[in-house]
């Protein structure tokens, strides 16, 4: 009798006949997962030079005994790319290396191509939790897949939850701790296995004593249900369901049906043991359609039955096959692919950046049927969420990044500017109070403006003008009234604007000579109650200032008035040589590259007019400190009127703040992840018309600039 052929021999077979006219080539394989472990198994007479992986940092290691390498490296020593995953990841991965200068096949034998698609002109749109509803109706049996349809991870793919795991374990035991390539090799070497014969088999291959092996195998455990979200529409209805109807769970998966049974009742559902279908005990998949028709002939039999799950091939195509009907749900991780804010896929290669979308797809992509009013189009449901999503993996970034600069460069206490510090202050608490972190700098808010700080740091006359120099859009009278509270002498009525008065520095001096005296006793007075006011701060030595962008205009006049060169750590900086401040003072900017010396690439810079209106305070910009050390401000403008909005979001930053930090709990805070060249690209991608703005939204957020004039325009017009 002849031998079956495994799934694995198959697959082999199928690779080399796709690329039978291509074995003299040298391959470079994208995917270090089971398929890849079988592959290599049997190609022999075939160059694989090396393995591809999203993950930059395990560039450098091997996985079965083959280098995972660079870009440049497969550019230089590879023929062409193959994308050897499963066939639902191709477009994405494709996406991601598009740019490389190799050609780039699909493991069927087909040259990669992109598919432009409009996310709106998508028939998904068009379902409804209505009309699933009814299908449910006309069928005697209802069957449910659990992963993806019932429940949401909180990581963008299955498998970084197994990297969140061996980011724990290098914590606990040191960075030489080997999980993953253990685990990957364990799955590799079995059939449908169970978790329980997983771990039997990763003993082997490990050498670790029964303990440990019992330790690894219930952290992975624990935080595989740590990272499981219901999804709660679609609970509720299996839920109302199984009131009525024989319900079935059938998966494809290395958890038991008692497991299974478990995952279920934390989301709410309780479902008997019975009546969960599972490929590792049943040896039979899904995917090959060897479960359906096991299910079909065995259990539905004469009766009508409906399947509902979320992947087209496994949970539609495959149980029609076998007379099951079958209604297709998207899951998060879909509908964010099929989303206005689709093309963040491609970025998704860190930890840290799987975990951020996770939280998102948990928090926005919960329904399956949440973008279909919009026909794909992000729509907040109130403040917090867009805080939570627009801004919440910005700040936890940042403030993650800001305690490791500080703390590489000896700062003792963290001063956050006014206005922009109002709100960063308290998001600096809360991320400190959350990840416990110890021994974090003090900090302080100072109160500051570019127009108070202006005028206190002028010390000698001279000094007048080159606070003069500094910009200004409006009138000569406008000016001398914002940029140093004095009045135009009446017999000298002008409507000069001022900018074209500042492009000559003669014309410039002689227009300010006649009020040089009043100015030089207003700023002198301004100074010494400036200088008091820091005095009563009690500052420590060894500081550092906080602000968004660019230039650094309010550190370089500090540090020169207190006669100190200060550390600033900013969102995004200007540092090149051309700008004085960055000569003067020491600046560092968080969501730019170390080639971006202008900090202008950067999506923090392009949406500059939004992170200066958002992070403002409910009061007007500070003038000066006045003789009692009372601080006189401007009126309020369109930002303050509408500030409530921003401590909306504000709790929605808190709340990515907190959730983040559950997810990294056990890990120290050197061994946080995060990314900001990750975070800045998914703030970029939300800002440019990745999201609808509420109404309220529209109507609270402008760019004003009172240093420069006191005109303000609205964000979204």
């Amino acid at each position: 009798m002849e031998r079956v052929k495994s799934k694995f021999e198959f697959e082999i077979e199928e690779f080399k006949k796709a690329f039978r006219d291509l074995k003299g080539k040298r391959i470079a394989l994208y995917g270090t997962g089971r398929m890849t472990a079988t592959l290599l198994m049997g190609l022999d007479g075939y160059q694989i030079i090396g393995l591809l992986d999203r993950d930059e940092a395990l560039i450098g290691k091997q996985i079965y005994g083959v280098e995972i390498i660079d870009q440049a490296t497969a550019e230089r020593e590879a023929d062409i790319i193959v994308i050897n995953t499963a066939q639902i990841y191709w477009g994405v991965i494709y996406s991601r290396i598009k740019t490389w200068k190799l050609p780039v096949y699909y493991r069927n034998g087909e040259l990669a191509k992109e598919e432009k698609k409009e996310y709106q002109n998508d028939a998904y749109w068009d379902t409804s939790i209505c009309e699933l509803k009814r299908e449910i109706r006309k069928h005697d049996m209802i069957s449910f897949d659990i992963f993806d349809t019932l429940l949401v991870r909180k990581t963008y793919l299955p498998f970084d939850v197994l990297r969140l795991v061996e980011c724990k374990l290098n914590a606990k035991y040191g960075e030489r701790f080997v999980f993953l390539e253990f685990r990957k090799k364990a799955v590799d070497m079995l059939e449908y296995p169970t978790f329980d014969e997983i771990y039997d088999m990763l003993g082997e291959l490990s050498g670790w004593d029964d303990e440990l092996l019992n330790q690894v195998k219930q952290l992975e455990w624990s935080t595989e249900l740590q990272m499981l979200v219901s999804r709660k529409d679609m609970v509720e209805l299996c839920n109302d369901v199984l009131k009525n109807k024989q319900v079935y769970f059938i998966s494809d998966m290395y958890f038991t049906s008692r497991q299974l049974q478990e995952i279920l009742s934390t989301i709410g559902i309780n479902a008997t043991q019975n009546r969960i279908l599972v490929s590792c005990e049943h040896r039979k998949t899904k995917e090959e359609g060897t479960l359906w028709q096991y299910y079909a002939e065995k259990i539905v039999q004469n009766q009508s039955a409906l399947h509902i799950g979320d992947n087209f091939r496994c949970d539609y195509e495959m149980p029609r096959k076998f007379n099951i009907d079958a209604y297709y749900i998207r899951s998060s991780r879909s509908l964010l692919e099929n989303s206005s804010i689709g093309r963040i896929v491609p970025e998704i290669k860190s930890l840290y950046s799987s975990l951020s979308i996770g939280l998102i797809l948990a928090k926005l992509f919960n329904s399956p049927f949440v973008l279909n009013k919009t026909k794909g189009l992000l729509a907040f449901e109130n403040e917090q969420e867009t805080g939570y999503v627009l801004l919440g993996s910005l700040c936890f970034t940042y403030m993650r990044w800001l305690l490791e600069q500080s703390s590489e460069d000896g700062i003792e206490e963290i001063v956050f500017l006014a206005r922009e510090g109002y709100l960063l202050i308290d998001i600096y608490r809360e991320f400190c109070r959350s990840l416990k972190w110890k021994d974090a700098p003090n900090a302080v808010y100072l109160e500051i403006s570019r127009r108070a700080i202006m005028s206190a740091s002028i010390e000698r006359r001279e000094d007048i003008y080159e606070v003069a120099a500094f910009p200004y859009e409006g009138t000569f009278g406008e000016f001398l009234k914002n940029r140093f509270g004095l009045e135009m002498e009446k017999t000298v009525q002008t409507k000069e604007n001022m900018s074209d008065i500042q492009k000559n520095s003669v014309i410039l001096h002689g227009k300010l000579k006649t009020y040089e005296e009043k100015i030089y006793q207003r700023t002198q007075q301004e100074r010494m109650n400036y200088l008091l006011y820091i005095e009563r701060l009690n500052l420590k030595n060894s500081f550092g200032v906080v602000d968004s962008l660019l230039y650094g205009n309010t550190q370089y006049y500090l540090g020169k008035m207190l006669q100190k060169r200060i550390k600033g750590y900013y969102f995004a900086a200007f540092l090149d040589e051309n700008n004085k401040c960055f000569r003067f003072q020491d600046m560092k900017g968080c969501f730019q590259d170390v080639t971006d010396k202008t900090g202008k690439e950067t999506s923090v810079w392009k949406n500059a007019g939004f992170i200066e209106a958002f992070f403002t305070a409910p009061y007007g910009m500070l003038e000066y400190i006045d003789e009692n050390g009372s601080s006189v401000r401007a009126g309020n403008m369109s930002n303050q009127q509408c500030f409530n909005v921003r401590k909306d979001m504000q709790k929605g930053i808190v709340e990515f703040i907190q959730d983040m930090s559950e997810l990294q709990q056990d890990l120290s805070t050197k061994k946080l992840c995060s990314d900001e060249k990750f975070a800045d690209k998914l703030f970029g991608c939300l800002m440019e018309q990745g999201f609808q703005p509420s109404k309220i939204m529209k109507e609270s957020f402008f760019y004003d600039n009172g240093i420069i004039n006191h005109r303000e325009s609205a964000i979204w017009e």
